[in-house]
């Protein structure tokens, strides 16, 4: 029986195999740049969303699952695996990854620092894009810019949020 990696390795070939003929194929030849580029960068996306699935379904399964030993020496047990919602500029993906646990000290997902996710749920780039839009933008505009190009589902709240946050890291002129 194939791998669930072995099954998404598979459908992303078979996808791009099918873009490649259907932007060669003779049908091509009644279609308009415009509707040609928008079908490319929606599917570019959407491969983008199981490309990086699939990059974190192989960290992930070469991660250590016996125990983890944190910078203070204190040795965690694995615990099993948990899921993480990751929001990036393909749209939210799923990170399964191990978990380890140590009574009075609490979690530990180590892979979180190895792929340096910080604990928001949002990319870098992503959170990079809207902050930038909403420089030139009122927030909701950024918001509905987003969406409308990438399909994504990002708040006024939470661009808010992430550019406050974001300030607190940048020198002061």
């Amino acid at each position: 029986m194939k791998s669930t990696t072995e099954m998404l390795k598979e459908t992303i070939e078979k996808e791009v195999k099918a873009m490649v003929n259907q932007v060669s194929s003779e049908a091509s030849g009644s279609v308009t740049a415009d509707q040609m580029e928008r079908s490319l960068f929606k599917f570019l996306l959407g491969l983008g969303g199981k490309l990086l699935t699939l990059f974190f379904m192989v960290r992930s399964q070469s991660s250590e699952r016996r125990r983890y030993t944190d910078t203070a020496g204190q040795e965690y047990g694995y615990q099993g695996e948990r899921k993480r919602n990751y929001g990036s500029i393909f749209g939210v993906v799923a990170l399964v990854r191990p978990y380890f646990y140590k009574a009075s000290v609490g979690g530990v997902a180590p892979l979180d620092a190895e792929l340096s996710l910080g604990e928001e749920s949002q990319s870098d780039l992503l959170r990079e894009m809207s902050e930038l839009l909403s420089v030139t933008n009122v927030y909701h505009k950024s918001s509905e810019t987003l969406a409308q190009f990438f399909g994504l589902s990002v708040s006024t709240r939470r661009i808010a949020a992430n550019i406050v946050a974001d300030a607190q890291d940048v020198e002061a002129f």
